[in-house]
């Protein structure tokens, strides 16, 4: 899993990601000159946390998260913030988990911008009271194009098809 430690989350400036390797930690320098912008390494799965940098976003572990507002990951109403269950997060069994769940509030954020655009809820609890006002097939239909841009995010047509 990628930790992104203190980094400075601009347009302008690399962004310095922690990744575990059989010797440990290494730093790894990202910059606006990656190959590819899906998958810089090539490979699968999707580094989704290398995606966040160059669209502003920048991704904050929070404690307790599932536990207060029973989900993995939300896009603060700034439209700059990912925030993410902190021990989730820092729990190596739940790296697919956190992929998925950032990838899903990238899906937020690309597709619902102007949903979100002007909503000022700045914490977990504003969070939780706005998604309460939400109509429940309303909900869903965000939701779903959420869940479906995070899988084609994470898994491209074009790889599985040549995967399989």
């Amino acid at each position: 899993m990628n930790f992104c430690l203190n980094c400075k989350v601009t347009k302008s400036r690399p962004v310095f990601l922690w990744r575990p390797n059989p010797d440990g930690f290494q730093t790894i320098k990202v910059t606006k000159s990656s190959t590819d912008p899906i998958s810089p390494s090539g490979e699968l799965p999707v580094e989704v946390e290398m995606l966040l940098w160059p669209l502003g976003l920048k991704l904050v572990p929070h404690p307790s998260l599932k536990e207060a507002g029973d989900v993995d990951a939300l896009l603060l109403g700034d439209l700059k913030t990912i925030i993410v269950d902190s021990q989730d997060y820092n729990n190596d069994r739940m790296q697919n988990r956190i992929r998925f769940s950032v990838a899903h509030e990238l899906g937020h954020f690309i597709l619902h911008r102007d949903l979100f655009n002007g909503i000022s809820y700045t914490s977990v609890n504003e969070w939780i009271k706005f998604m309460q006002k939400i109509p429940d097939d309303q909900y869903a239909f965000v939701e779903q194009q959420a869940y479906e841009f995070a899988g084609r995010l994470l898994v491209p047509h074009e790889r599985l098809e040549k995967e399989f």
